[in-house]
């Protein structure tokens, strides 16, 4: 298993999001497979319950203008990877408060949040323990009068995806990056209104193309969203480019 590729700044200086789109390097995971078969897992699911592992980056300014409470954003990383890749996005979501827990499976290098049964098939038991003990976190770390913003990359982003149509209510809205959909099928109208950005590059040797095929079919039709979607030429990683729009997107999201 190749390590994916990507800087821990978890110990210099915040950068400003200009600097940050202009700079941001690109989160390579050649060997991040987000639909492989699990077999370099080690042992199986644990508990997460505490997050001890949890990435907070608070905004510069507890308020924004106006007087109203800067968002919340969640990070869900990639399959391999682990919390502290927020350090690269945190900059597009400026001046939120952003939180990103660790994968609940870890595996020989990183974690990640579900084991999949084949070849792009999540095996659904192990998402919905996955759902169980995230949700519980979410209700003690997160106000249930405060709906978090959630924005994940591959296995994260597939994560992501399944929790926002799941709970709906609890959530703004996501930015799904090189991710697929998981549990199919998907219901009509689960994401109706909400605003959604999906993003991946078109040479992705990761994820099936027709993984990607099916999910934009369904975003872009039934299922309801107020979709944002882009397309780089790049593989399985985040450049500049996306991370530019991406903040566009949000900025627009939360004005």
């Amino acid at each position: 298993m190749v390590a994916a590729r990507w800087i821990d700044r978890s110990r210099l200086p915040p950068r400003t999001p200009a600097a940050a789109h202009q700079r941001c390097r690109q989160h390579r995971t050649e060997g991040e497979n987000l639909l492989s078969d699990g077999s370099d897992r080690e042992g199986s699911i644990e508990a997460i319950g505490s997050f001890d592992d949890t990435v907070e980056i608070a905004p510069c300014l507890a308020t924004r203008s106006g007087g109203t409470t800067s968002p919340t954003v969640i990070f869900l990383h990639g399959r391999g990877q682990s919390a502290a890749l927020v350090h690269e996005l945190a900059p597009a979501f400026s001046p939120a408060r952003v939180i990103a827990p660790p994968g609940g499976i870890r595996l020989r290098r990183g974690r990640t949040w579900f084991e999949n049964a084949s070849i792009g098939i999540a095996r659904s038991e192990s998402v919905e323990v996955a759902e169980e003990r995230f949700m519980a976190w979410l209700g003690r770390s997160v106000p249930t009068g405060c709906r978090p913003w959630l924005c994940g990359f591959s296995n994260g982003g597939a994560f992501a995806g399944h929790l926002l149509m799941r709970h709906p209510e609890r959530f703004a809205g996501a930015a799904l990056l090189s991710a697929p959909l998981v549990l199919p099928p998907w219901k009509a109208g689960a994401l109706r209104s909400k605003l959604l950005f999906y993003g991946r590059g078109d040479r992705d040797q990761v994820v099936p193309s027709e993984a990607f095929a099916a999910a934009e079919h369904y975003l872009e039709s039934a299922s309801g969203a107020a979709l944002t979607r882009r397309a780089y030429p790049c593989g399985h990683e985040i450049g500049p480019e996306e991370v530019s729009d991406l903040a566009n997107w949000f900025s627009a999201a939360v004005s």
